[in-house]
């Protein structure tokens, strides 16, 4: 049995941001400041507490922008799809990345 951590938002507290782009899917930001930001929104779920937010954008993008934009479920689907293919390829033949996310560095899978 391996023992892997349970997926889970990513906890950041107390950090401060200025001008930057800065992805809030799968995250719980807990009294952070952001100031001039581009808040990226891919889909996911996530968490805002106790932070100050002042002069920033959320911007929409990947799958929750195409879905916005009316682009077809199937399409989207297809996107994700190739995008993870890419992945595969970027980590290469020896890290051994299934279709399941496994990945096994080192070894190829069987």
């Amino acid at each position: 049995m391996e023992n892997r951590p349970q997926i889970d938002l990513e906890i950041v507290r107390d950090l401060e941001m200025q001008g930057v782009n800065f992805a809030i899917s799968n995250k719980k930001l807990i009294n952070c400041k952001f100031t001039s930001c581009n808040l990226l929104y891919g889909g996911g779920d996530f968490h805002i507490e106790e932070c100050n937010i002042s002069h920033c954008s959320f911007i929409k993008t990947g799958p929750v922008a195409e879905a916005l934009n009316n682009v077809d479920a199937e399409q989207i689907k297809q996107n994700l799809i190739k995008s993870w293919d890419r992945l595969k390829v970027l980590w290469g033949a020896r890290a051994g990345v299934d279709d399941k996310g496994n990945i096994n560095l080192g070894k190829a899978n069987t």
